[in-house]
């Protein structure tokens, strides 16, 4: 009954900080200006390779189109380690190298250290995620070589929710529904009017072909600040993910 009370109360609590996310994001979205409406296509591959009992080696890259293979958007690299503190509980740290594009040409970098915490539980079978992350920000315009910084802070909650046994007597081959939300939010001296960075909605379905392999197709409903005061986007975004689980320990 203990552990019930305390996963109860987690749960509240959970509910609580998606209802203030939730209304955070409406909010800004009830004071837009103008809101421009696109559809994207985003492929990623994430790998966590175990190097001990506590170090995992995080690896993930991806490139974005915008439209379905319309024109291209962004690439991501990045890289980091985490060490498992428990069960539940991971620090981690590392860098990520991102390039944008705008009418197909690459005109700006990013590079972006970051760190985070990640606590995971789970109620009865569904699992609960929970990241809070911190990113410095470097930008550099490959045309004029001008740059800017800022510090970006983002929170996520997801929840996975299993639903069958895509085989019979293959418990680890598992069709789930991942429910979760992300919010970004800009600090430092180079940020004045969008505090507000973007909101993730994501929902989907996570196919678990073995206990290593897992391919997510998410759907991912992104409302963000633009790069005018007033400007925002909605994007509906088609999200392709591959998560792969390495043991190197031996």
């Amino acid at each position: 009954m203990h552990r019930k009370a305390y996963f109860a109360k987690r749960i509240k609590s959970i509910i609580s900080v998606c209802l203030i996310t939730f209304g955070i994001a409406n909010t800004t979205q009830a004071q837009k200006k103008s809101i421009s409406k696109n559809n994207e296509l985003w492929i990623q591959y994430y790998s966590q390779i175990s190097l001990s009992e506590k170090w995992v080696w995080l690896t993930d890259g991806g490139y974005r189109w915008n439209g379905f293979f319309s024109g291209p958007s962004q690439f991501i690299v990045r890289t980091g380690f985490g060490k498992n503190l428990n069960g539940s509980f991971r620090l981690a740290a590392g860098f990520a190298h991102l390039g944008f594009y705008s009418e197909e040409i690459l005109n700006q970098f990013e590079y972006r250290p970051y760190q985070e915490v990640q606590l995971k539980n789970s109620l009865n079978k569904t699992g609960i995620t929970q990241r809070l992350r911190l990113e410095e920000r470097f930008f550099r315009n490959r045309i004029d070589h001008s740059g800017s910084f800022n510090f970006r802070f983002r929170y996520m909650l997801q929840f996975n929710i299993p639903v069958m046994n895509m085989i019979s007597g293959h418990p680890d081959k598992m069709l789930a529904l991942n429910i979760g939300d992300e919010i970004f939010i800009n600090a430092g001296n180079d940020i004045t009017y969008n505090v507000f960075d973007q909101n993730r909605l994501l929902i989907g379905p996570a196919f678990q072909a073995n206990a290593n392999l897992e391919v997510k197709l998410t759907y991912n409903s992104l409302f963000a600040a633009d790069d005018s005061p007033g400007e925002y986007k909605h994007a509906h975004i088609f999200w392709v993910g591959i998560n792969q689980i390495l043991d190197f320990r031996n």
